[in-house]
């Protein structure tokens, strides 16, 4: 980490929200065409993708971000390892690492961050980050995000997230300096009552982490279970819903912040503090809303998200078709911050499953555990709880009899850790093809037990988790 690359960027980011929308597509016209000139030497995949389309190297001054052609997960997938811009990145050597235990809070050569993650689309990907990237990122989060504290000691941070691999939120926390941070990192996938305990013990300054997460804590302070006192919450990784947000101010008496972010950025936008609007980072990145047909939708109505990262050099992304709908809002926010305002993100929406250890006794495993799972040979996968003590792993994917010894592996491991290896039992189900929800239209990463029953279980108990 290099404190003054991020002092630097943290000044350019705050001159940033003050900008004009001309200024700060001036700027993101720079930002682009030295991206794409960069790609154009480093990425043979990128060259050969534009190449087929009439696109070459001398025609880069010119060209608008709509002259080129999309990518996806699946195309940067299959061209991974000609895609990144070192030629030390190879995908297997990567996924090695990943699925390295030894390697967990590690740097890939000492250099890179890796992410793998599924997303809700049931598809293994793998993301990486170089040292500069992290600087920025760290820069946002000082920021934009989460401002340090004013106290002497140094603020106590703790995360309350899927730990067991390389995931996103763990990639921010980890480059908190320990200068200004003692830091805590919480697994959703211990059992409740350690969950619990491990918040009263560590007593945090900053909680974050998935949304559903933190709102169980909430109810445990409701509950007087626990007793905790933060001076901010910022949740990621899925929706923070308005109950669940009512109930973490009633708890804590405290307003959390909503932070988007993915594996493909890991800062996109934030709750403004002052009117509860989010704020997109449009400084750092071309946020396009487009129909089906690539086509861009009106301002303030819903459409696909394709995704410009206009900071990332390792892996570049460029016009990525992701799987989230976003919609701007057409009014400013009358905070002062100019960057434009999001009024709706539709991503991540998957459910809790609840499974029972005994006639009294429930236990959930949060559903992004579930989306994190990652084998080589994994091409695509779908969880179905079959009941309360029964999942079915339905996939696609090559060398059968690896991906099922790795997935395993870390399927023992979350039973574990949830104390649920004697009472749940799950089997693999390798198909052809995994089609989308035929009724609804949409792919359902996570499919419940109580889905599928007509049961009527909550999302989260409106009890203490273990009353």
């Amino acid at each position: 980490m290099n404190i003054p690359d991020i002092v630097r960027n943290s000044v350019q980011l705050n001159r940033a929200t003050r900008w004009t929308y001309d200024s700060r597509e001036a700027n993101k016209r720079r930002r682009f065409l030295k991206l794409l000139k960069h790609v154009m030497e480093h990425s043979p995949f990128y060259r050969r993708h534009y190449a087929a389309h009439g696109i070459h190297p001398r025609h880069v001054d010119f060209l608008s971000l709509q002259d080129l052609p999309p990518v996806d997960k699946q195309l940067l997938r299959e061209n991974f390892d000609d895609a990144v811009c070192d030629k030390r990145l190879k995908s297997a050597d990567l996924s090695a690492f990943i699925l390295d235990p030894a390697q967990r809070d590690r740097l890939y050569l000492d250099r890179y961050t890796v992410i793998h993650t599924s997303g809700t689309t049931g598809t293994p990907a793998i993301f990486v980050y170089g040292p500069k990237e992290i600087n920025l990122l760290s820069a946002v989060m000082f920021s934009r995000v989460n401002k340090l504290l004013k106290q002497v000691r140094r603020t106590r941070l703790m995360l309350l997230t899927a730990i067991e691999g390389k995931y996103a939120g763990v990639a921010i926390s980890d480059n908190a300096p320990r200068i200004l941070y003692k830091r805590h990192k919480c697994s959703v996938n211990l059992t409740s009552e350690q969950i619990a305990a491990t918040a009263q013990a560590f007593q945090p300054d900053v909680l974050g982490g998935y949304a559903s997460a933190i709102h169980l804590l909430a109810l445990e302070q409701l509950s007087g279970a626990i007793h905790i006192r933060p001076k901010s919450i910022v949740c990621a990784g899925e929706a923070l819903t308005a109950i669940a947000r009512q109930d973490m101010i009633r708890a804590f008496g405290i307003r959390p912040v909503n932070f988007y972010a993915s594996s493909e950025s890991m800062a996109m936008a934030v709750e403004c503090r002052a009117e509860g609007r989010m704020h997109a980072f449009d400084d750092l990145h071309y946020f396009e809303t487009v129909r089906d047909n690539m086509l861009p939708v009106e301002t303030g109505k819903t459409g696909d998200l394709v995704l410009t990262n206009l900071y990332n050099y390792t892996l570049p992304l460029i016009r990525y078709k992701t799987s989230d709908k976003i919609a701007f809002d057409p009014e400013p926010c009358g905070c002062g911050n100019t960057l434009p305002v999001l009024k709706k993100i539709a991503g991540r929406a998957e459910e809790y499953l609840w499974f029972e250890k005994n006639s009294s006794q429930r236990e959930f495993i949060h559903p992004i555990t579930f989306a994190e799972l990652f084998a080589p040979g994994l091409e695509k996968f779908r969880i179905v709880q079959k009941s309360p003590r029964q999942i079915s792993v339905q996939a696609k994917a090559q060398n059968q009899e690896e991906v099922t010894r790795i997935l395993s592996q870390q399927l023992d491991g979350i039973l574990a850790l949830k104390g649920l290896t004697r009472h749940v039992d799950y089997s693999f189900d390798f198909v052809e093809q995994i089609t989308a929800n035929t009724v609804s239209g949409k792919f359902d990463l996570i499919v419940p037990y109580q889905a599928q029953a007509g049961l009527s279980w909550p999302s989260v108990p409106p009890e203490s988790l273990h009353s």
